[in-house]
């Protein structure tokens, strides 16, 4: 061990827990024996220490007494007494934290690692009669670390080390983990219950003991439910908002963010979201703010819960050695006094020099599981509810399922297995009972499952969505199969592999390559509810990518188990498969017997079988009809009448929905209009704004927030319900959701069906009665309508209630931008109210909707958290250009743009709607609409603004088409390009046609011809020359217009530009003409197309060569002929002659006619012969001699030593003969910047 004093320790780790300290102590390379120190603690010290080496610091574990603030206050203090040199301390263990980062974008998940940027006492301070007050930094509360910590911290966040850090974290903790023999906790128990759901005995659950203590709602829990876990009493999995979407292999994330520190554990979900919103903390831990106070320091902790009630320690000890892991990696980035020399690596320590590659093949990796993830991945599979207890177990002894599993028959089914049954006949319960039970049914399986769902994102609908998901979840259980996509999908040039839009091809063709290099391995495909696709051509993709898929990997052995669930319509087959019909399934009726006897409310058992016979195995049916028998009941009906009820009750499942509904003319406003909104909406509405929404058009003018409307979760369950007659349903969110919200949906997708196929709701004409909205509004929707859910009715009324929504969009900011999170039912109607008019059909009530919204408007971009565009002015027009951008990673825009370029269209052509917003009446007259249009990409609009009227003002630097060609510069996709190009075009033939210079404003940085020479092409390039651009022009950065197009080689950009007057000698402020670049080059047709053209034969391309020697030394003969045939001088300089005939002579390369005027003037002063053929040999032996006589080799190498000496030769030479030289000025001559390629940046 060696020597280490006590001022040598700079780093102190505090650890409150004893598995905190386990884990601090299992990432030290060295623990120092404290007995044999030759130190001793301070005086009046009462710590325990630790002391040892992590990497190349000496660090001191101090063990503390018990948690909170006071423990560890008293500790650093007394540390500090002991060890005087401490300049950094870190609070290492586990901590509460919160759902998400502060702005949403990332989930919070058990296990992930929290670093702290500050920490906030939120217990220190006043309790008012008015609530709780917390002190300000000034009046003694924790204020910013120190300089040096936020410098560190600074460094930490940086994109590379948060890749390193995570990498080598992952990779740490994996290890570490299989080294201690730890068991990872299960991700089903990561589970994150709305913050108002308390962990608590419920007294409706039959399985669960009952208590008479917390039974309530209102009432506080027991202390044994305090010591249960969510499975031992009972809490509803059902209504977890959110679920763990990655594996634990995945490794632990890392965030940065303000830690909470208090003297109490945070066991409330309400109080957790408040000091939240209060505070803009994402942690929750008790000892911080005691060390923050002493010294220098960061908390550095692991999440084991989500500060609510559903508290548990079952990740405790896996949070620990994650933070304990990433401490010491982060201490890896903290400057030392020690020397890598001095101190020896650990062997488990690799160096960062070998693992650099490694950090960025994982960053790379998390890119590519990133491109394809989409926010309602799995939401579908949580919002199927749980089989009933003893139901869907029979699925295993069935013929069908042991056949689909037998080896023996699988020439049979190729392994498919084909569920088929009427709409609400479980199918998807039974799928999701298959895949919650996939470890028991097969274990030796990797399991993947996708439930299409109609009523979702258009992803949740597609077949790419199907694959998309099923390949995130195949790399995480087989992160080998990730490498291989990786390997077969490498990043084209300048893309961001986590945007990249993922075509069905793609990846239907990895799955194939998989499966034929039996890289696959074992695995199980589920697939429900195919007909729930957008399209039935689409549900018949996925069958016939499954019959192919199996039937290959038939023939490659591998043990592919696919299974489908479809109903009987549309009537999709596969021509090898097993076929399970779950209507005919005598298993199936005993299930559907065991729900009613359990659930129905009467002792009757002829109820109870007439039921069971009326049901027709059709689930949904008797799950509505005991609903309704269990209603009566409580509302003391007797057997006799609910023998009645019964018996009154139509068979067919669309019968139930009319009855529930009431004739068409009956639906009253507020129960039509919160279906049309689940049914026709833009995106999932949550509970509060649908709530909202419909109370928006009940009574406009009392519109309120959502915290005004005193509304409770279980008051505002009970509306939708009651509102939609029992037709929607509340349902938590899937795994992605970030927010306390629900969503509503379809108690099962037949409802859809009913609402939008039968034909008395959507194509009868009713009589509404006019009430006072209808009457006082500016959009009389008249006095009859169509059937109330036909598509372009549904929309008009929905946008009515969009624009009554807009209306009472709050006008004083809350922050940098209006805060509308109070206001869901605005935000909703800012993101969809202009869809919803575009898909009215009636021209005349399309444009009364949008002049509504044009009278009342109100520029959503006020009300986004996203930065304010620079394109401001034409605010009207470009809240419809901005939809025409892809909404999320999916690229899916929520209107096709035939449908945007109508609606734009109608802006632009109603008088009215222009004369109301003055922003179009401007002088530059939709010149911010057109910015808009060419950075969305959008060719159309930008056609539809220009023949508008849309000004181009191209006498400014910062024009429309200097923005277009900036963004054709610095795209790097090919596609992109295109589009870029064709705007400009358009801007260009708008321009040319209203007779606008296109000249380049005086300094301006940017020349559009030029960029067009080098980016664009030919068409571009032709359009603006005949629209007048001058064709000698230099851009500052990219030089003059002819030599960018020799460089690139784009013999036709050159030709044009020299027919259009460009100058064959190219621009005085270039160092390089033309013609100097195309013999560099060597293109035989460029010198040819520029000599035609009459530029000079003779510039030089130094002070002592020109372009026909720089031809001869490169060897392009056809171009030294072309030179010399159009007088170019070979002999300008008699040193450049001498060398000249020289090296063509010796080498003897070339053909030697070519150089017969440099021979005679050569053998006029040196005699050797008549001619070059007999005077090769002594020139040759003559060139030897020399040589030799100046000591250099007798090669080519040493032709750019013999200029001096060839000079000094021909100087003596002439001076006998008599010969006068033709001098060589090099007076005005500007040399090139050191290389033969003075604009060579053309070439990044």
């Amino acid at each position: 061990m060696a020597t280490v004093a006590q001022d040598d320790y700079h780093i102190a780790i505090f650890c409150a827990l004893g598995i905190e300290s386990d884990a601090v102590c299992g990432v030290f390379d060295e623990l120092f024996d404290t007995e044999s120190l030759p130190w001793r603690k301070a005086a009046g010290d009462p710590n325990i220490y630790s002391v040892g080496r992590i990497g190349l610091h000496n660090v001191v574990l101090v063990h503390l007494s018990g948690i909170g603030k006071v423990a560890s206050a008293t500790a650093a203090a007394s540390l500090c007494a002991s060890f005087g040199k401490i300049q950094l301390a870190l609070v290492v263990g586990v901590c509460a934290g919160s759902p998400s980062t502060l702005d949403g974008k990332d989930d919070i998940y058990l296990g992930d690692v929290i670093i702290s940027t500050q920490v906030v006492q939120a217990d220190f301070g006043r309790d008012n009669t008015d609530g709780f007050e917390s002190k300000l930094v000034q009046e003694g509360n924790l204020g910013p670390p120190p300089a040096q910590i936020r410098a560190f911290l600074h460094k930490l966040q940086l994109k590379g080390t948060v890749s390193k850090l995570h990498a080598k974290t992952k990779a740490a903790v994996l290890s570490s983990c299989k080294q201690m023999g730890m068991i990872l906790p299960d991700c089903a128990t990561d589970l994150l219950f709305p913050s108002g759901y308390d962990h608590k005995h419920r007294s409706s659950l039959k399985t669960t003991v009952q208590c008479n203590i917390c039974k309530n709602e209102n009432t506080p829990s027991c202390l044994v439910s305090q010591r249960s876990s969510c499975s031992q009493i009972g809490c509803e999995i059902g209504l977890a908002q959110r679920r763990r979407s990655k594996e634990i292999s995945h490794g632990p994330s890392i965030h940065f963010g303000q830690f909470c520190s208090t003297d109490s554990v945070r066991k409330n979900g309400k109080t957790r979201d408040k000091l939240i919103k209060d505070h803009s903390v994402i942690a929750f831990e008790m000892e911080g703010a005691g060390v923050y106070e002493k010294l220098p320091s960061i908390v550095i902790k692991g999440v084991c819960d989500y500060a609510d009630s559903h508290k548990n320690k079952v990740w405790q000890e896996y949070a620990a050695t994650t933070s304990a892991q990433c401490c010491r990696f982060v201490l890896e980035e903290w400057p030392s006094s020690l020397t890598r020399i001095a101190v020896q690596p650990s062997s488990t320590e690799p160096a960062i020099t070998k693992k650099s590659e490694e950090w960025i093949y994982e960053d790379l990796k998390r890119s590519y599981l990133k491109s394809l993830d989409f926010q309602q991945l799995d939401s579908r599979l949580f919002t199927i509810q749980l089989p009933h207890p003893t139901t869907c177990s029979w699925i295993a002894q069935a013929p069908e399922f042991k056949s689909w599993l037998d080896p023996s028959e699988v020439d049979q089914h190729h392994r498919i297995l084909w569920i088929r049954g009427k709409p609400g006949s479980g199918k998807s319960t039974l799928l999701k009972h298959i895949y919650e039970s996939r470890s028991l049914y097969f274990p030796e399986l990797t399991c993947a499952a996708y439930f299409f769902y109609g009523q979702g994102h258009e992803l949740q609908k597609s077949p790419v969505g199907m694959l998309r998901s099923l390949m995130y979840q195949l790399f995480l259980d087989k992160p080998h199969l990730l490498d291989l996509f990786m390997d077969l999908y490498r990043p084209r040039q300048g893309e961001l592999i986590a945007k990249r839009i993922w075509t069905f091809t793609e990846l239907r063709q990895f799955f194939f390559d998989c499966v034929r290099r039996k890289h696959l391995g074992g695995s199980l495909f589920i697939i429900d509810a195919l007909d729930e696709c957008s399209r039935d051509d689409d549900a018949r993709e996925v069958a016939t990518f499954c019959e192919d898929l199996t039937h290959q990997a038939i023939q490659q052995d591998v043990p592919l188990f696919i299974c489908l669930s479809i109903r009987y319509f549309p009537n999709i087959g596969i021509k090898k498969s097993i076929r399970l019909d779950l209507d005919k399934k005598l298993e199936h009726t005993i299930d559907l017997s065991c729900y009613i006897q359990d659930k129905l409310r009467t002792s009757d058992q002829g109820i109870a079988e007439d039921l069971l016979q009326k049901a027709k195995h059709v689930f949904l049916w008797a799950v509505l009809v005991v609903r309704s028998l269990n209603t009566a009941c409580d509302e003391g009906a007797n057997d006799e009448e609910l023998a009645d009820i019964l018996e009154s009750t139509p068979e067919e499942l669309h019968k139930i929905f009319e009855k529930l509904l009431g004739p068409p003319g009956a639906i009253n406003k507020s129960t039509r209009l919160i279906l049309q909104l689940v049914l026709y909406s833009f995106r999932p509405l949550t509970a509060q704004s649908l709530y909202l929404l419909v109370k928006a058009c009940e009574t406009p003018e009392k519109i309120k927030s959502w915290s005004q409307s005193g509304m409770s979760s279980e008051r505002l369950d009970n509306y939708i319900t009651t509102t939609s007659r029992g037709l929607l349903e509340v349902h938590r969110q899937g795994s992605t959701a970030r927010k306390a919200y629900v969503n509503v949906q379809f108690i099962h997708e037949s409802v859809r069906d009913y609402l939008t196929t039968d034909k008395h709701l959507t194509t009868q004409t009713v009589t509404l009665q006019h009430d006072a909205r209808t009457e006082s509004s500016d959009l009389d929707l008249g006095k009859t309508i169509r059937g109330s859910f036909a598509v372009d009715f549904c929309h008009e009324e929905i946008a009515q209630t969009c624009i009554y929504s807009i209306k009472a969009a709050p006008k004083q900011p809350t922050g940098p931008f209006h805060d509308l999170q109070d206001y869901p039912q605005i935000k909703y109607a800012l993101y969809a109210v202009l869809c919803h008019i575009s898909k009215v059909i009636e021209p005349c009530k399309r444009t009364e909707l949008l002049r509504a919204y044009a009278r009342d408007f109100v520029d959503p971009i006020l009300y986004s958290e996203q930065p304010a565009s620079s394109f401001m002015g034409d605010a009207l027009l470009r809240s419809v250009i901005d939809l025409y951008a892809p909404f999320d990673q999916s690229r899916h825009r929520r209107l096709q743009p035939s449908e945007l370029a109508k609606l734009l269209k109608n802006i632009l052509d109603d008088t009215e709607i222009i004369s109301m917003n003055k922003a179009l009446q401007s002088k530059c007259r939709y010149e911010d609409a057109l910015f808009a249009a060419c950075r969305a990409k959008w060719k159309k609009g930008v056609a539809i603004l220009l023949d508008g009227g849309a000004q181009i003002v191209l006498n400014k630097d910062d024009n429309v088409l200097h923005f277009t060609m900036r963004c054709l510069v610095h795209s790097e996709d090919i596609q992109r390009n295109a589009v870029y190009e064709a705007i400009a075009e358009l801007l260009v033939d708008a321009a040319a046609a209203r007779g606008q210079s296109l000249a380049p404003p005086c300094g301006a940085d940017l020349v559009p011809l030029v960029v067009a020479c080098r980016f664009a092409s030919d068409e571009l390039v032709t359009k603006l020359l005949k629209a007048g651009a001058d064709p000698n022009v230099t851009d500052p950065e990219w030089g003059f217009s002819l030599s960018v197009a020799i460089l690139l080689r784009r013999y036709e950009i050159a030709r044009l530009l020299l027919h259009f007057g460009a100058d064959p000698n190219g621009s005085e402020c270039e160092s390089w003409p033309p013609l100097a670049y195309a013999v560099q080059l060597g293109r035989t047709d460029l010198v040819q197309l520029l000599l035609e053209c009459e530029a000079d034969p003779n510039v030089c391309v130094s002070p002592t060569s020109t372009v026909l020697i720089y031809a001869i030394e490169h060897v392009h003969v056809d171009i030294a002929r072309l030179l010399l045939e159009h007088k170019a001088n070979p002999a300008m300089h008699p040193a450049v002659g001498l060398q000249n005939a020289w090296k063509a002579i010796w080498h003897f390369k070339y053909d030697a006619n070519l150089f017969n005027d440099e021979f005679q003037y050569l053998n006029r002063i040196l005699k050797f012969g008549p001619s070059i053929e007999e005077a090769v040999p002594k020139i040759r032996q003559h060139y030897q001699e020399l040589f030799r006589d100046i000591g250099l080799q007798n090669d080519g190498s040493s032709v750019s030593s013999l200029p001096r000496y060839i000079t000094e030769t021909g100087e003596r030479a002439r001076a006998r003969s008599g010969i006068k030289s033709k001098e060589f000025s090099a007076s005005n001559y500007q040399a090139p910047y050191g290389s033969w390629f003075p604009n060579s940046r053309m070439f990044d």
